[in-house]
């Protein structure tokens, strides 16, 4: 019959769908991009030629196939939820086989929850590395604001442990110079803590 995305497409139901199925050997047809209306509107999958509706069935019985009567012959999916931007406004789906075509399940799922999850997961991560970040950045400023507080002393240490006018130290050079002038810091630590500040070779 007519379609309605144009006079190029045909519509089919379920005499043709039950003929092909018997001339393929198939059980089932699995298409896809349709939204879901009538009775499945909002879901991310709909059934088409119940089974129950459909007296060619019974003549187009396929040897050693089940006569499925948990839907129709046709099966769409639509695996995109909030079609066409619109939030919530309908499910997704994906389909599951499970061992064999016959063996399958349909799960559906919406993108506002797929979303929320992430959303969850991703704020829990940033607070832990917020709060590394923070913490870090608050040692380094003590650090630098230390180190700041005695530049007069630091710079006279280094230039003596500076022979050669380089303005190079080596870094146990730089450690011992300042664990003279500011001892109450753990300096080898606090150089493996902040190499982002303390250029090392």
């Amino acid at each position: 019959g007519a379609n309605r995305h144009g006079s190029g497409l045909v519509s089919f139901g379920p005499d043709v769908a039950s003929k092909f199925m018997a001339q393929e050997g198939i059980s089932h047809l699995v298409r896809s991009h349709q939204l879901p209306g009538g009775k499945f509107e909002g879901r991310g999958y709909e059934w088409w030629h119940p089974y129950e509706d459909d007296e060619l069935l019974q003549d187009a019985a396929l040897p050693g196939l089940p006569h499925r009567q948990d839907g129709g012959q046709c099966l769409t999916i639509f695996s995109a939820s909030d079609c066409c931007g619109r939030y919530a406004a309908n499910s997704a789906a994906v389909l599951i086989f499970e061992d064999s075509c016959e063996g399958f399940s349909i799960s559906e799922h919406s993108g506002a929850e797929a979303e929320a999850t992430l959303k969850r997961g991703q704020l829990q991560c940033a607070t832990q590395n917020e709060l590394h970040a923070l913490a870090r950045a608050k040692a380094t400023t003590t650090l630098i604001t230390t180190m700041a507080r005695y530049r007069h002393k630091l710079l006279e240490e280094f230039t003596s442990r500076d022979s050669s006018s380089s303005g190079w130290l080596s870094l146990g050079d730089f450690r011992n110079c300042c664990g003279r002038i500011i001892p109450e810091i753990d300096w080898e630590q606090a150089i493996c803590d902040n190499l982002h500040i303390f250029p090392v070779a």
